[in-house]
Formats: C-alpha cells, sequence, structure tokens
C-alpha cells in the first residue's frame, strides 16, 4: 500500500488533475429554462426532457402533414385536368392532390410550369382548387386558387 505524500500528489496535480477537475460542472450553474444565455451554463435534464418531447410532437405534426403534401401528389400522379373534381364526393379520387404539369395538364395558366393540386371540398356548389408551383421563368413561386361557385368557375387569382 503507498501512501500519499505531497509530492504524490503534487505529480497528480501536474499530470492533468487539474484539468480534469476543470470539466466537472458547477451545480450553480445547472438551469431549468430555455431562456439563459449565460456562458457555462448548462440544461437539467428536466429541461432537456422537455425539448425532447417538443421536438417529438413537432416531428408527429410533420409527419401528418406530409400525407396531405407533395408526397401524395407524387404517388397519386399527374392530373389530365386541373379543374376536374367531384362535386358529389369530397373524398372521391377526382379531388385527391395530385401534380400539375402544364405540357401534359388543362386548365391551367399558361405561365405555371408545374405544381401540386389540392381541392377544397365546401359543398357541392363551392369548391376551391389551390395550385402551388413555379412560373415557366423557373424561379418565380406562386400559389393559384380557383373557385367553383354555384356552377360557375371563378378563374385563376395569383396570391
Amino acid at each position: 500500500m503507498k501512501v500519499i505524500t505531497t509530492n504524490l500528489l503534487n505529480r497528480l496535480w501536474k499530470n492533468g488533475v487539474l484539468e480534469k477537475l476543470k470539466l466537472k460542472v458547477d451545480v450553480a450553474k445547472i438551469v431549468n429554462n430555455f431562456t439563459t444565455t449565460v456562458e457555462g451554463t448548462v440544461a437539467d435534464g428536466r429541461a432537456v426532457k422537455t425539448l425532447k418531447d417538443e421536438l417529438d410532437s413537432l416531428n408527429n405534426k410533420l409527419s401528418i402533414a406530409s400525407l396531405f403534401g407533395i408526397e401524395n401528389a407524387y404517388a397519386n400522379g399527374t392530373c389530365d385536368n386541373a379543374l376536374y373534381v367531384n362535386l358529389n364526393d369530397p373524398h372521391g379520387q377526382e379531388n385527391k392532390t395530385c401534380v400539375i404539369n402544364s405540357s401534359h395538364t388543362q386548365n391551367v395558366p399558361s405561365d405555371l410550369a408545374w405544381g401540386v393540386r389540392e381541392v377544397s371540398y365546401m359543398g357541392s356548389n363551392a369548391i376551391m382548387v389551390r395550385i402551388t408551383g413555379i412560373k415557366t421563368d423557373g424561379v418565380t413561386n406562386v400559389i393559384l386558387t380557383n373557385i367553383y361557385n354555384y356552377g360557375k368557375w371563378t378563374g385563376w387569382h395569383e396570391h
């Protein structure tokens, strides 16, 4: 058994014990909030858990939102006619999200290159078609709506 001497302590101190002690967290610097900006503070486990729960919730919402987005549009294919909708069945195949390609799709503005069409069914007398896409110049994003109102389309409106 070795005896701990001052000489042994000095050697341990010089060989890295001091540096290792500097890596320890000061308990006074642990915070349980998301507003602290003070350098050298660390998050308490409860704050990290809350943050993880919020991220999980957001990821879940994004997954749900993607069900109605571009992934389904590509799965449903290209629409032949942007204004061909089902007036009687809000969930009809004709009302599914789909891809718009100006070289293959009828009833789209001439300056639209491509986009995703969505149908909002408000009743058999009121249906909105929205296209989110890009213009033929290749750089301008566009959101277009056309509303079927009591037997008549109102025409494409850019937003």
